[in-house]
């Protein structure tokens, strides 16, 4: 047992007994608590034990915006070598990630529903010729809207990159992650652990990251290669999941499922309605 967990089960004590005494000292225990959060940070930052770098190679997905965005930057940073893909090799995001002058930041064109991309990202990262340490499962995306309004074009369009991307990433880089024993991370959404209405495009794709990468994780397991999942919740300030350029594009697909829709289907929800989630965008 490390010291870190030492001292987080002392915290989680202490925090036990002032919830029982709440009445007793109080302000005595609010300054304590203030003591032990900055002693806290101390402590974790000194004793913390990080895993070494050793020049370890990651792939990373969706590297335009988000979390791609940051972690890319944040590995690079920490001495990791990091192939980020990108869907615009000469779009805003990539162009920023340039910006950063990282010399072991690798840009490559990723769009995860093409499979010759997804090659050419193969012979990329086999010819730098460090090997493959753990590949970020993040690209994503969703088309908001009821059932009855979604086109089966906007399921399919999701189901590609959300989970058939992630397949096709997997299978594509396993051997080398398996030769490494390194590890693989999928990125889902707590929306993928339950459902919610005007979000089944987006709820379907992400259940099945979610069964996909426990599959996977009981597979890889005899390998001693680790697979784990992230389920974030609402950061779209983070993620730019609501940006203009995203605001824009949802309005096109709700345009498209307002003028799919039937003569039936207007007079029974109204032209507003399919507009509500494109309003709280």
């Amino acid at each position: 047992m490390n010291t870190t967990l030492y001292y987080r089960m002392f915290i989680f004590i202490f925090l036990s007994f002032l919830t029982i005494n709440i009445c007793i000292d109080y302000y005595l225990y609010v300054i304590s608590l203030l003591v032990l959060k900055i002693t806290n940070s101390y402590i974790e930052s000194k004793f913390k034990e990080l895993l070494p770098v050793d020049k370890k190679a990651v792939l990373i997905t969706g590297c335009d915006t988000g979390f791609g965005h940051f972690i890319a930057i944040r590995l690079a940073k920490d001495g990791f070598i990091v192939f980020a893909g990108v869907l615009d090799i000469n779009g805003k995001g990539a162009n920023k990630l340039k910006d950063r002058k990282l010399p072991n930041l690798h840009l490559i064109q990723l769009d995860v529903t093409q499979s010759v991309e997804i090659q050419d990202a193969v012979d990329h990262v086999q010819k730098i010729g460090e090997g493959l340490w753990g590949v970020i499962n993040n690209a994503g995306f969703g088309i908001p809207g009821d059932i009855e309004f979604c086109l089966l074009d906007h399921y399919r369009k999701c189901q590609e990159v959300n989970l058939n991307g992630q397949i096709a990433i997997v299978k594509a880089f396993l051997p080398m992650i398996r030769k490494s024993k390194g590890r693989i991370v999928n990125v889902s959404s707590v929306a993928g652990r339950f459902s919610w209405p005007g979000l089944s495009n987006y709820n379907i794709t992400k259940h099945g990251v979610e069964t996909l990468t426990d599959s996977l994780r009981l597979e890889m397991a005899k390998f001693g290669v680790g697979v784990s999942i992230i389920e974030p919740g609402a950061f779209s300030h983070a993620t730019g999941f609501a940006s203009d350029e995203v605001c824009k594009r949802l309005k096109k697909h709700v345009d498209d499922m307002w003028n799919a829709s039937t003569p039936e289907m207007k007079e029974t929800y109204g032209e507003k309605y399919p507009y509500l989630m494109y309003q709280i965008f």
